[in-house]
């Protein structure tokens, strides 16, 4: 752990869209920096004293009430026929992956490996140090065991809404895909453990679940301007993610995720 001291955040960099102006530090190498540093964390075997240290049983009712309660309802408001449906689905996957978190802190067998998450990962938690080339992270007060792809799933919840908002910044699409396949390439290269193929299809539904869910309760919450997409529009691209989720691993639809953005290069993982 170390004191940066004061430098900018992600979140400020894309939105004045400065980053592609550092050549030695720009949005490639900031991409690269942050897919490996997230891939080297997920990959880390976690014993159970660290397991028993991270129990944060408070921030699982927090982001109950802040995330999940009344999603449904939200989406009832905007007119969103499959509202009910696609409210049930985002409960049960958080209830399901709580669960499965508690196999693991319970000291019992577990399916999946639990990691450790930052658990409120997004680019304002993410400072850029271009000067000595550094990245670090903040606000770890939301930090739990979590399934592995939580962290990468919050975090490219805004990076998909700003690509549809931000259309004028260019470089966005191109640190998404560099940020995506710097952090499989060094999941593979740590042989992390979330890469079995029997795990595999389960986290990602519960990943493209929880996307979809940030992705409508951040378009929610901001104040987008009058020249970007409706706010009905943004909510839509992330029921999109819940809908493609199925209501099971054998509902999910590989092959429409495959031709995304931020999921595509997951599925090479499958």
């Amino acid at each position: 752990m170390e004191d940066l001291g004061v430098l900018p955040t992600l979140d400020n960099t894309i939105l004045q869209n400065k980053i592609q102006y550092n050549a030695q530090f720009g949005s490639q190498e900031v991409a690269t920096a942050l897919g490996r540093g997230l891939g080297v964390l997920h990959a880390v075997q976690v014993d159970q004293d660290t397991k028993d240290a991270l129990r944060n049983p408070n921030s699982h009712d927090v982001v109950f009430e802040l995330a999940v309660k009344g999603l449904e309802d939200k989406l009832a408001s905007l007119g969103v026929g499959d509202s009910a449906v696609l409210g049930n689905r985002v409960a049960t996957s958080f209830e399901d992956s709580k669960q499965l978190i508690d196999e693991q802190e319970g000291h019992r067998p577990a399916n999946v490996p639990a990691v450790l998450s930052m658990g409120d990962l997004w680019p304002a938690s993410v400072l850029v140090d271009g000067e000595n080339h550094r990245l670090g992270l903040i606000d770890w007060e939301f930090a739990h065991l979590s399934l592995p792809l939580s962290d990468i799933a919050q975090f490219s919840a805004y990076l998909n809404l700003y690509s549809l908002v931000y259309t004028s910044i260019d470089w966005l699409s191109g640190f998404i895909l560099t940020f995506m396949n710097s952090y499989i390439s060094h999941s593979r290269q740590l042989e992390a453990a979330w890469l079995s193929p029997t795990l595999s299809h389960s986290l990602l539904r519960h990943a493209v679940i929880l996307h979809g869910r940030e992705m409508v309760n951040i378009a929610m919450e901001r104040d987008w301007g009058t020249d970007s997409p409706s706010r009905s529009e943004l909510v839509n691209a992330g029921c999109r993610y819940l809908r493609l989720a199925g209501d099971n691993e054998g509902e999910l639809q590989v092959d429409e995720l495959s031709k995304d953005t931020i999921f595509g290069p997951l599925c090479t993982c499958l």
